[in-house]
């Protein structure tokens, strides 16, 4: 397969990353705003979660556009300890009808910042995934399975 077509393949890519120190619920207005701004120039789709410093990613699109994404991400000063948990083909978007969706987790329960409901109520975003390997590590990250240890 040819650079230009292995580029243009539909992949999904999920990261967690921490944060140098809690995120301040202040602060992620402009995060998710320059988030959403580089999923939107590159035609992205996904989740991203933050609990604490904590921050779950998934994210869909090109090749060439998720890996644009992932070094922007390495070289964020606000996000540290950068790990790819998966990195696989697609045939088709689980998040084609969010053009990023994002959560924040409170201390007992997570809930959504825009008005389409809880992340993961029954109805919520994460329960109408199709079951793959993406819903099963959402659904660990809530269960505190992928999150970095405040100590650290």
């Amino acid at each position: 397969m040819s650079e230009a077509s292995s580029n243009n393949k539909l992949v999904r890519c999920i990261f967690v990353s921490a944060a140098p120190r809690a995120v301040q619920e202040s602060a992620i207005p402009q995060f998710l705003f320059d988030f959403r701004r580089a999923s939107a120039e590159h035609q992205l789709t996904g989740m991203m979660l933050c609990e604490g410093r904590d921050f779950f990613q998934v994210v869909e699109g090109r090749r060439e556009q998720i890996d644009e994404l992932y070094k922007q991400v390495e070289l964020d000063k606000r996000q540290h300890r950068l790990l790819k948990i998966l990195d696989e083909d697609l045939e088709s978007r689980d998040f084609k009808d969010m053009s990023l969706a994002y959560g924040i987790a409170g201390r007992r329960v997570f809930r959504k910042l825009d008005d389409n409901g809880e992340v993961f109520s029954k109805q919520g975003p994460v329960h109408r995934l199709p079951d793959t390997k993406t819903k099963t590590l959402m659904l660990q990250f809530a269960q505190k399975r992928w999150r970095r240890a405040e100590s650290e």
